[in-house]
């Protein structure tokens, strides 16, 4: 014979399978079904006690687990699994009810099965233990699973005949009585200075109505609602919000706020908080859905609200109404963040809450009960479309090939209009014009960089220009094709008349402001000596720059340049000329500071040190020394 000790056994251990087989045996021998069920329930009950105690949520679950077996094999009685639940929250704290209930919303399925007036009543008992203020999270998890649990049509989730929480009330200080005595101490005249009381008392005055929205219907109520509304949204219009910084979006981007910022405020109605309350976007939100909710309600045809004569609108009222909706969806609007995709929402949700006082007016009538249960009817296939001779390729032009034959395809592609390639000039003048220095484009933002450009320019370059392929740029070394192409571009706008006028006039220019720099120097030289030395003029200084554009890099070493002009020769390194231009001003400088000589023998002597001095390079220094030797005798 099963003892009651074999049942605790068998429930501690889980192990249906001996349970069911001493169960049976026990049923034969005595045929009574409701003790052994009894004696099942009071052990899986007492296991609950053990193992609230210990507070595991592993071994609740399966204790949970197995009393829906034990239900399933007709061991237990039917409420057993939820008064197991049940006595499960009453024995434990808090803080292990929060744990416990997600073994409920883990069984919700087969909870539905079950009566659910024994877990409603366990839920509400939850609720009331809870605190709105520290435990929101839990509160909603409960609500939300009544939602789900719950059918539609329950009538105890439905609030059939409106009623409002009339307890909630707000407390809130009286600054106009305060005011009025005259008796305020020095922390509270400074804070009345800050605050306006009639705003102040107007806005939390709100609430009560907000509570309770009956009140306005009544004559005097009515009064003192619009007077505090209207007080109110004219505050909001008047004293606009201004965006915040983007410190606060820069630091969620950088990974500063770990937890969802979403939260569930409990607004205090402290004359030392209302004014930064007031500045917050969020809080004015607030507090126009609640405006918002309260101002469709008094619009709406609900039920046990019209059962009541004095529950009716006049139409100046409703009028009145009507404009303050419009304003509170105009400053929603106005709020930030997203401040119009806040508003559309919100207008949405009013909306489906009409739909749903219609439903509740209508008596809540069940859904499932409006469906249709009979198959539907099966129509014929609708007939193919009948094949017309026309055919329609989605273009007039596809068409006309389609159709004829008086044009061939080699032909219609031959057409002018088809052309796309773009005119060699008008191509290359972008890249001129960013490697013009007077632009000063920034190397990372020019064309050349571009691996879209890099691609169209070498195909337009190869097929329109021979400098492309010819021998002295392909036997140059070339580290990139940005230098490739800027090299090339340079070559074949000299060979086109437009470009290379505009080029010309461009190094004209340049060298004209190396010698007019120069130029100045020497002058400021006090040496009786260089007087009359001689220096370049243009087309030497040209032959000069052609020769040493190959060795500008050792020229630069040799000088001692600062970070400026360093960043400046390779911000303009395509351009060999230019630099050379650069690094013989900064020479004729660098000897003015050293009160040292910037004529020719002076530069020839610097060349010499440094290995740079070529023989034509020599020529064309030399030559220039005896025409200005010529030169001065001649004025001499």
């Amino acid at each position: 014979m099963m003892s009651h000790v074999d049942i605790q056994r068998f429930v501690v251990t889980s192990n249906i399978d001996d349970l069911e087989k001493h169960f049976n045996e026990r049923k034969e021998l005595n045929g009574v079904n409701e003790f052994l069920q009894n004696e099942v329930d009071a052990a899986l009950r007492k296991r609950v006690v053990d193992i609230v105690k210990s507070g595991s949520v592993d071994e609740l679950r399966t204790l949970i687990a197995f009393a829906f077996q034990t239900l399933n094999k007709g061991f237990c009685t039917r409420p057993t699994p939820l008064q197991c639940m049940a006595d499960a929250f009453d024995f434990s704290n808090v803080a292990n009810c929060e744990k416990y209930f997600a073994i409920v919303e883990e069984n919700q399925e087969a909870l539905k099965k079950l009566d659910t007036v024994p877990m409603l009543r366990t839920c509400n008992d939850l609720l009331k233990r809870l605190s709105r203020a520290t435990n929101a999270t839990f509160c909603g998890r409960i609500l939300f699973f009544l939602s789900r649990f719950l059918a539609l049509s329950e009538k105890s989730g439905l609030n059939i005949t409106g009623q409002f929480n009339t307890t909630n009330e707000t407390f809130f200080e009286n600054l106009l009585a305060d005011a009025q005595s005259g008796s305020k101490s020095d922390e509270k005249e400074s804070t009345r200075e800050s605050v306006d009381p009639a705003f102040y008392t107007n806005f939390w005055k709100m609430q009560s109505f907000f509570c309770n929205p009956h009140k306005c219907f009544e004559k005097l109520e009515w009064g003192n609602f619009r007077q505090c509304l209207h007080e109110v949204l004219i505050y909001f219009a008047s004293h606009k919000l201004e965006k915040g910084s983007k410190h606060r979006k820069r630091r969620k981007e950088q990974g500063w706020f770990d937890e969802p910022d979403l939260y569930f405020a409990k607004y205090l109605t402290s004359t030392k908080l209302f004014a930064l309350q007031i500045a917050d976007s969020q809080f004015r939100r607030s507090f126009l859905v609640q405006t918002l909710i309260i101002l469709q309600y008094l619009l709406a045809d609900v039920k046990f609200k019209a059962s009541k004569k004095e529950a009716i609108l006049t139409e100046d009222q409703q009028r009145f109404v009507t404009e303050m909706q419009e304003k509170c969806y105009r400053l929603l609007r106005e709020t930030y963040p997203n401040g119009q995709h806040f508003s559309d929402s919100l207008k949405k949700i009013l909306q489906r809450e009409e739909e749903w006082s219609k439903w509740k007016n209508n008596g809540c009538q069940d859904y499932s009960s409006r469906r249709i249960l009979a198959p539907m009817r099966k129509f014929a296939k609708r007939p193919p479309p009948p094949i017309s001779d026309t055919l329609d390729l989605g273009n007039a032009d596809l068409n006309k090939l389609w159709k004829g034959n008086d044009v061939s395809l080699l032909e219609f592609c031959q057409q002018p209009q088809r052309d796309f390639t773009p005119l060699l000039k008008n191509f290359l003048q972008d890249p001129l014009d960013e490697g013009d220095p007077d632009q000063q484009v920034e190397e990372q933002y020019k064309s050349i960089y571009d691996s879209g450009f890099q691609w169209r320019c070498s195909r337009l370059l190869s097929s329109q220009a021979k400098e492309y392929l010819s021998s002295s740029i392909t036997q140059k070394h070339y580290d990139s094709i940005p230098k490739f192409l800027d090299n090339v571009i340079v070559k074949t706008a000299h060979e086109i008349p437009e470009l290379h006028e505009q080029l010309e006039n461009r190094e004209r220019i340049q060298r004209d402001r190396l010698l007019q720099s120069m130029k100045s120097r020497l002058k400021q030289e006090p040496k009786d000596d260089q007087e009359s030395a001689p220096f370049l003029d243009e087309q030497q200084l040209k032959k000069l720059c052609d020769e040493l554009s190959s060795k500008w890099t050792e020229l630069a070493t040799a000088l001692d340049l600062t970070n400026e002009m360093q960043t400046k020769l390779m911000d303009n390194k395509k351009n060999p000329d230019f630099c050379v231009q650069e690094l013989i001003l900064q020479w004729s400088e660098i000897q003015a500071e050293n009160n040292a000589g910037s004529c020719i023998p002076d530069l020839l002597q610097f060349l010499r040190e440094h290995e740079l001095l070529t023989d034509n390079i020599e020529n064309i220094l030399k030559g220039t020394c005896e025409n200005g030797a010529s030169k001065a005798v001649m004025e001499e």
